[in-house]
């Protein structure tokens, strides 16, 4: 059969689909934001859509809710994936479709396989890496798989018979019309680092500083360039407390923080610089000089004027010889005015 028709009984068909929506979630019990990859599932899966392959793998891309989306808003991982109740407990796994350039898309992950429920939605938890503008499908492993969908006009839906494996890159097998699948998954963002404040601290570490962006659930490490936190605190989703350590030279480093979605992304905003230390410049003290005995001119001074002089010049009378008894003058000095000699030299003087 080339084609397929439209009933609520099975439809056989050979067909991929790649499929993705976005949607913002209320925060999980872990306080971490979510985004929704795929279709509410608020619509009733009733048709059942039957491949003829060993095994299939399938997405949707384009849903009834005008506001979803057909790829990954973010970067960071797959927490949790929904398939709606199934005609048999068939095995199913999600998988994460990268888009290649011209058309194609690259396997590039798969969660455990779950057996389906025919009663009710289940939901099933995995860890899977997934990037901003990636897809989701799911992986049918039976042969000919048969899975729920509803009508939707104007969908079309790649798929690829057998599954698109990891690592596998490959244009789709061909596409199926006007049918949504019920399936969806979870994705929690990467973190992001915006600012830090203060900016910069000394080359010894100690600074206390204030991480802020967004996504800041479940913490595993901050990093200062390639240096992990002393210590760090986790204030809310938006905020982060950490101590900078010390680092091995002074320069700008990115504050990084890592989650089970993934590692922040350097941007300007996460620069931290280590400053080194001032250098301390000094001036060397130097002692004055000893003081010195610069010989006044004594000449023409009365003996009372000399010995004044002397005194503030560092120097001392010494010998002192009259011309006659009752001379009061200095004649003559030795040494001449002028002389310099150490502190407390005597100067000898002749009256006239």
């Amino acid at each position: 059969m080339t084609g397929y028709s439209r009933m609520r009984n099975p439809l056989r068909l050979g067909a991929l689909a790649a499929s993705v929506a976005v949607g913002l979630l209320a925060p999980t019990a872990a306080s971490a934001r979510t985004v929704t990859v795929g279709p509410p599932l608020t619509g009733s899966y009733t048709v059942n859509a039957t491949f003829l392959f060993p095994s299939i793998t399938l997405g949707n891309m384009v849903f009834n809710d005008p506001e979803a989306n057909t790829v990954s808003p973010v970067d960071g991982i797959v927490l949790r994936w929904r398939l709606t109740a199934q005609g048999a407990a068939d095995a199913y796994a999600l998988r994460v479709l990268h888009p290649a350039a011209g058309g194609p898309y690259t396997g590039a992950g798969t969660s455990t396989s779950h057996n389906a429920s025919t009663t009710s939605t289940q939901t099933f938890a995995t860890n899977l890496p997934i990037q901003k503008g990636d897809a989701i499908g799911i992986d049918m492993l039976k042969a000919t798989p048969t899975i729920k969908a509803q009508s939707v006009t104007g969908a079309t839906d790649p798929y690829w018979g057998p599954v698109l494996a990891d690592g596998v890159t490959a244009n789709p097998t061909g596409n199926v019309s006007s049918l949504e699948f019920g399936f969806n998954a979870d994705i929690q963002p990467a973190p992001r680092v915006v600012l830090v404040s203060p900016s910069s601290g000394p080359v010894g570490g100690g600074t206390s500083v204030t991480i802020a962006g967004s996504d800041f659930a479940g913490v595993k490490e901050v990093k200062f360039g390639a240096l992990p936190a002393s210590s760090f605190t986790v204030d809310s989703e938006a905020e982060i407390t950490a101590v900078a350590p010390a680092a091995a030279s002074a320069g700008p480093v990115d504050v990084s923080v890592t989650t089970i979605a993934g590692t922040s992304s350097a941007r300007p905003g996460d620069r931290f610089t280590y400053e080194a230390p001032a250098v301390q410049t000094t001036t060397p003290t130097v002692p004055p000089p000893p003081p010195t005995c610069l010989v006044p001119k004594l000449t023409g001074k009365k003996l009372k004027g000399a010995r004044k002089a002397l005194t503030g010049a560092n120097c001392k009378l010494g010998k002192v010889t009259r011309a006659f008894p009752k001379a009061s003058k200095v004649t003559r000095q030795s040494p001449k005015s002028g002389t310099t000699k150490p502190a407390g030299s005597t100067v000898n003087v002749s009256l006239g």
